[in-house]
């Protein structure tokens, strides 16, 4: 087989990208067509201009009817090496933000950026890195993806200023083939156009988990409308609730009334903390205690976890839960978001299992206790152990609870000083 053979065979392709409106009367064959093969992902476009090719409120509510995720993608004049650098970066980001408003977009969701250009290693150096430091300096509740070479994303992704790379149909731009052959891409576009009763469109494989992609549907921003009692209410509470940690400053908050003791009975948080201080081995050996988590848990997770520098927040998680008894009911618990499925969401509260996003990721741990600005995480692989670090209000993403242990201390948070390491992306 030859490069240009796998590099555009389109078996298994599951989404599209198309610069067409697709809630017209021309394109309901073409959305039919959709649905029929199963796809699942429709990449449009946010542009600064009213071009035909930006997605509408009206089209994105739409496709998510239809029961597509929609994927944006910022695409405007986006070609010559003068379009990117950091200024245009910077007011690039700007104008996503104004469409991420328009549509309501989910926090933590993804906004790609595109690079339709084969830039050579110097001029990615030049206008590409500085283009991607303007974006990250204005998005920060997002994850930034990047459309593009080979050379182009893996260079980004290196410098931790893209979370999601998707590698352009064009082949034979700079270091795409090794990058294709690496499979460390995780969405590509597919040669050739390809055109559907008058609807231009371009095919796509997405290998990421679809839970981690950062894609989106009109339901999931969807939100009751609040009275005036309510924002009032809510306006109080918060009020008391910084008051209340104005007054005790650094000392304990206990916003319920069980003891220490009662608190750190919960059987998972007994078998966390007697972890800490756990760590994996660097090099060749590795840290059998770890090894015989995935073990115990058995099925895949057995077969596939065979060294400790496979990440491993979640098999600790994972361990600590079957330790207690509590069924894990997810399908992949190694993977930090799959937490997000587990049991019943609450409010962040001792004990909670809380998840995080994370450049190329997403980290999972157990809530200890918080302050004004960071959660305190008990969890494993933080600077490749178990310990307790500070992370960032900013990026959590959920909360669960075991369905099987009911509990008051769902309910308990703890507001404290906390002097530990504050983590920005852990390993």
């Amino acid at each position: 087989m030859t490069y240009k053979f796998d590099f555009t065979n389109d078996s298994g392709w599951n989404a599209i990208d198309t610069n067409h409106k697709l809630n017209t009367p021309k394109a309901s064959n073409f959305v039919k067509y959709l649905e029929e093969n199963n796809v699942k992902v429709i990449i449009r476009y946010y542009a600064s201009s009213k071009r035909s090719k930006t997605i509408s409120l009206e089209e994105y509510k739409h496709l998510s009817d239809k029961g597509f995720y929609i994927l944006p993608v910022y695409q405007d004049v986006n070609r010559k090496s003068t379009d990117f650098g950091y200024n245009n970066g910077i007011q690039h980001a700007k104008n996503a933000l104004k469409f991420v408003k328009y549509l309501s977009q989910p926090e933590h969701t993804t906004i790609l950026f595109a690079v339709d250009t084969d830039f050579t290693p110097d001029q990615i150096e030049k206008y590409i890195i500085p283009y991607f430091k303007g974006i990250n300096e204005v998005i920060k509740n997002y994850q930034i993806g990047a459309y593009g070479s080979g050379v182009v994303l893996d260079t980004l992704y290196e410098k931790d200023l893209v979370d999601v790379k998707w590698l352009s149909m064009s082949r034979l731009f700079y270091g795409t083939e090794k990058t294709f052959y690496s499979d460390k891409w995780d969405m590509r576009q597919l040669a050739p156009d390809r055109v559907y009763n008058g609807i231009n469109y371009d095919m796509n494989i997405i290998k990421k988990d679809i839970d981690t992609l950062g894609v989106f549907k009109y339901n999931d921003t969807v939100k009751k409308k609040k009275t005036l009692v309510q924002i009032l209410l809510q306006v109080f509470t918060a009020i008391k609730n910084l008051f209340t940690l104005f007054l005790n400053k650094q000392k304990d908050v206990k916003l319920k009334t069980e003891t220490e003791s009662d608190i750190e009975s919960l059987p998972w948080m007994t078998t966390a903390i007697n972890l800490i201080g756990t760590k994996e081995i660097p090099g060749r050996v590795h840290n059998k205690k770890i090894l015989d988590w995935a073990n115990n848990i058995g099925g895949w997770v057995k077969s596939y976890y065979k060294n400790d520098e496979i990440p491993w927040c979640g098999l600790y998680i994972a361990h600590c839960m079957r330790e207690a008894d509590i069924p894990l009911e997810i399908s992949n618990p190694l993977s930090a978001r799959e937490w997000l499925k587990f049991g019943e969401k609450v409010k962040p509260a001792y004990g909670s299992i809380m998840v995080f996003s994370r450049k190329g990721g997403g980290h999972v741990g157990f809530y200890v206790s918080e302050d004004t600005k960071y959660y305190h995480i008990l969890g494993g692989n933080q600077s490749n152990q178990v310990n307790i670090i500070k992370i960032a209000k900013s990026r959590f993403l959920g909360a669960v609870w075991p369905k099987t242990y009911q509990s008051d201390y769902a309910n308990n948070r703890i507001i404290k000083k906390f002097d530990g390491k504050i983590s920005v992306n852990e390993e």
